[in-house]
C-alpha cells in the first residue's frame, strides 16, 4: 500500500455463525454467538485499510488502539479518525492524541472535561465540542463521512454473504477476514478496469 494522508473511519459488524435462523435459535433458547469484523476504511477511496477479528465477546473499544496501530504500521499517515460512540474512552483519544490523529469521534452529550487519561486529548475534545456545538463539530470533523463505514460493511455483507460457513473459530475469523479483502480487491478491479 503506497504511503498516503486518509480519512479513517472505523466501526465493526457481526456475521452470524449459525445458519438455522432465528426462529430456532429463539425456541430452543441456544445462543450461538457471532463474529465480529472491526474494520478500518479510508472514507476517500473506500479501500479496506485494515481488519481485526473477533468474537462477539470483545467491545469495540478493545481493538481500536490496535486497529489503527496496524494501519499506522502499514504506512498510512491518518489525518483523522472517525468512529461512533463505542469508542469514546480515555485510551482511544490518548492513542490518537500520542500520533497527532484528530479524533472524529461521537461524544456523549454530558462528556466530562477532568483530565483522567495519560493525555488531555480527551477534555479537549469535549471542550471543543461544547464550544463549538454538536452542529458545528460534525461539519469540522466531517463526521458525515462516518457513513462509508456503514456502506463498506453492508457492501461486503451483500457481496460476500452475512454468515461463515466454517465450524473451527480460527477458520471464521480467516473467512470473515478474507470476505472484506476478496470485496476490496473485487472493487478496486472493478474501478480500475
Amino acid at each position: 500500500m503506497p504511503p498516503r494522508d486518509a480519512i479513517v473511519a472505523v466501526d465493526s459488524t457481526g456475521f452470524s455463525t449459525s445458519l438455522r435462523g432465528e426462529w430456532l435459535r429463539d425456541k430452543w433458547h441456544k445462543r450461538r454467538g457471532f463474529v465480529k469484523a472491526h474494520v478500518a476504511v479510508d472514507v476517500e477511496t473506500l479501500d479496506i485499510l485494515d481488519v481485526v477479528v473477533t468474537d462477539d465477546t470483545v467491545g469495540d473499544n478493545g481493538v481500536f488502539v490496535p486497529l489503527v496501530q496496524q494501519v499506522l504500521d502499514r504506512g498510512v499517515t491518518i489525518k483523522r479518525v472517525l468512529a461512533d460512540g463505542a469508542y469514546d474512552t480515555l485510551d482511544d483519544f490518548d492513542m490518537l492524541g500520542r500520533h497527532d490523529i484528530e479524533a472524529g469521534i461521537k461524544l456523549s452529550k454530558d462528556a466530562s472535561t477532568k483530565s483522567r487519561g495519560l493525555t488531555n486529548a480527551r477534555p479537549r475534545a469535549v471542550r471543543e465540542r461544547n464550544f463549538l456545538g454538536t452542529w458545528l463539530w460534525d461539519k469540522r470533523y466531517g463526521y458525515s463521512l462516518r457513513w462509508m463505514i456503514e456502506y463498506a460493511s453492508s457492501a461486503v455483507k451483500r457481496t460476500m454473504g452475512s454468515d461463515v460457513r466454517s465450524r473451527k473459530r480460527d477458520l471464521m475469523f480467516s473467512e470473515v477476514e478474507n470476505k472484506f479483502w476478496t470485496w476490496s480487491d473485487m472493487r478496486r478491479e472493478e474501478f480500475f478496469n
